[in-house]
């Protein structure tokens, strides 16, 4: 098994927030949707023979699964701060999973402008489909 993947298995949802955030409430709710599914806990080992094994965490906990990046700068037109926040997730969108061992996805908060901020979810495509972006999406809605 490769140590990573292609960047080209990562699936993404990327949602517009607007109004005033609660990054703490967001984290909560987040860490209920990990909790629940175990997609978003299911890794793969590889043994000494080379077999690979699926796993999933009993405890999703984590001390914080967002990584937040604030783009808001006076000096900055809004235009500019979303068009940095947007090369940002760009960005990550290519970076590998480790597949021996580690998690299979990632979130990030961008704030850009007064109130205006983007929440995206990265997952690998081995643990994630077009349905699961669908049922994290209607979760979060109802959280």
């Amino acid at each position: 098994m490769n140590k990573s993947s292609s960047h080209l298995y990562n699936c993404s949802w990327t949602y517009k927030i607007g109004g005033h955030l609660d990054l703490g409430e967001l984290e909560r709710c987040i860490q209920l949707i990990i909790e629940f599914f175990p997609s978003f806990r299911t890794y793969f080992t590889q043994g000494s023979d080379g077999t690979i094994e699926k796993a999933i965490l009993k405890d999703g906990k984590s001390s914080s699964v967002i990584q937040y990046i604030n783009f808001e700068d006076s000096s900055l037109s809004q235009k500019s701060q979303k068009k940095a926040a947007i090369n940002f997730l760009k960005k990550e969108l290519v970076i590998n999973f480790e597949l021996n061992g580690g998690i299979l996805y990632r979130f990030y908060v961008t704030s850009y402008g007064v109130d205006k901020h983007c929440l995206m979810l990265v997952q690998h495509h081995l643990v994630s489909d077009a349905i699961s972006g669908g049922i994290f999406t209607k979760a979060l809605s109802y959280l």
